[in-house]
């Protein structure tokens, strides 16, 4: 059970303008937009900052949900974890490779891009600061756009993970 309420937005003209804002963005309003809307201001940044994410991923849609796989195990974020493995089997990624996602660096399921993300993420997540023999293999696999894509796709992702289990949201 979630550490907050989720407030009456049905009763909030501007709680509810907010709440549909967001369903119109998302697949659907989960508990985690919805706990957002105890801070409008919050909800709305959150809403921007992750649709600016998943849309600038497009055309890469499996390292996308990879990595919000990835990052939801890293960090016990179960909610993300498990919201996004169904679509990460829709984008491409394999059953194996989610079974294998957490012995990625010895397994041969995973691609050259795929393991220079996964690397990249577990860097970000696990010790912020990323060796420079990571970097440099991302480099040599990404534009500078999409590097700065993933890079903020795994921060905002890791932002996501810790408030989920902060305030325990499943």
């Amino acid at each position: 059970m979630a550490r907050l309420t989720i407030p009456d937005w049905e009763s909030d003209p501007a709680l509810t303008e907010l709440v549909h804002k967001i369903g119109g963005q998302r697949l659907r309003v989960g508990e985690l937009y919805l706990t957002l809307t105890n801070s409008p201001v919050i909800a709305e940044g959150w809403l921007h900052m992750g649709t600016a994410a998943r849309q600038a991923t497009t055309d890469c849609v499996d390292l996308r949900e990879l990595i919000f796989c990835y990052v939801g195990k890293l960090n016990g974020a179960g909610h993300e974890y498990n919201s996004h493995v169904p679509q990460a089997l829709r984008a491409g990624i394999t059953e194996r490779q989610i079974a294998e996602l957490m012995s990625w660096e010895t397994s041969d399921a995973f691609s050259p891009d795929q393991r220079a993300v996964l690397a990249y993420a577990k860097a970000m997540t696990r010790d912020i600061v990323v060796p420079d023999e990571v970097f440099v293999e991302i480099k040599q696999r990404f534009s500078n756009a999409r590097i700065v894509e993933l890079t903020a796709l795994i921060g905002f992702l890791n932002m996501v993970s810790r408030f989920l289990v902060a305030l325990e949201i499943d």
